[in-house]
């Protein structure tokens, strides 16, 4: 990122529970301890971050009602147990809180703006990952097929196998229509 931010590049990241950062004129710390200090809900600083390759950067953190806690909490238990792991007390603590980093000011981001511009981008990612291999869109926005059975699933694009351009069950594809036969 200091490579962009030297560039002239903008941008904005999530920032990971093992990072240190130093605000201001304090000691460098763990993200987690230094989130847990903090007493309002909503925290937009100058900071340092890294140890080795420091970056100077704005940072924004949003603490996460107790529903939202809850929930990341489950699914990073859920993820431990499926990859033989525990969670850390830092990776719980940090459940509780949305961190991103950025290079833009206050002037021409509000912290408001910047949530709004993360979640789109979540948006786009989740879309390109049900992008295949074969760099070919198969199936429509919303309604994705199983490959096994057949099943008409909604809220998911399935994927065409890869080598194929082609669902493995016959159900037709919208997008795609056949050629249609020489006379």
């Amino acid at each position: 990122m200091s490579r962009d931010d030297a560039a002239g590049v903008k941008w904005m990241s999530r920032l990971p529970c093992s990072v240190v950062v130093q605000v201001g004129d304090e000691p460098a710390q763990a993200l987690t301890e230094w989130l847990q200090q903090q007493t309002t809900d909503r925290v937009d600083v100058s900071a340092v971050v890294g140890t080795e390759q420091r970056l100077s950067c704005r940072l924004l953190a949003v603490r996460c009602p107790e529903e939202v806690r809850q929930r990341r909490l489950r699914k990073l238990e859920a993820r431990a147990r499926r990859k033989g792991y525990r969670v850390s007390e830092r990776q719980r603590r940090r459940c509780g809180w949305t961190v991103l980093v950025t290079n833009l000011a206050a002037a021409a981001l509000t912290i408001d703006e910047a949530w709004v511009l993360y979640r789109v981008r979540w948006q786009i990612e989740t879309c390109q990952a049900d992008y295949p291999s074969s760099r070919r869109w198969v199936g429509t926005g919303r309604i994705g097929y199983h490959r096994r059975d057949g099943v008409a699933r909604t809220g998911r694009v399935v994927p065409a196998t890869p080598g194929r351009s082609h669902r493995r069950s016959r159900m037709s594809d919208t997008t795609r229509r056949p050629t249609p036969p020489r006379a």
